[in-house]
């Protein structure tokens, strides 16, 4: 199996484990439903901060080269 494929799988899980196990504060999803590789994530500014309600928006980008291990 290549490093992509290997990649592709442990993406998979995380993004499942992820959203079995949604935190309020966050999410995360796919830019784009065809690219595994692309993320956008969202971290809502926790209570009793100054942050509190404010939204921190980013795209994560993962490339082949992930660890090949599946834990």
């Amino acid at each position: 199996m290549g490093s992509s494929s290997v990649a592709s799988l442990i993406l998979q899980k995380e993004l499942k484990n992820i959203s079995e196990h949604a935190v309020e504060e966050f999410f995360a999803g796919l830019v784009d439903e065809d690219n595994l590789f692309q993320w956008r994530i969202t971290i809502m500014g926790p209570p009793g901060t100054l942050y509190l309600e404010a939204l921190f928006d980013a795209i994560m980008d993962f490339n082949s080269s992930l660890p090949t291990r599946l834990s």
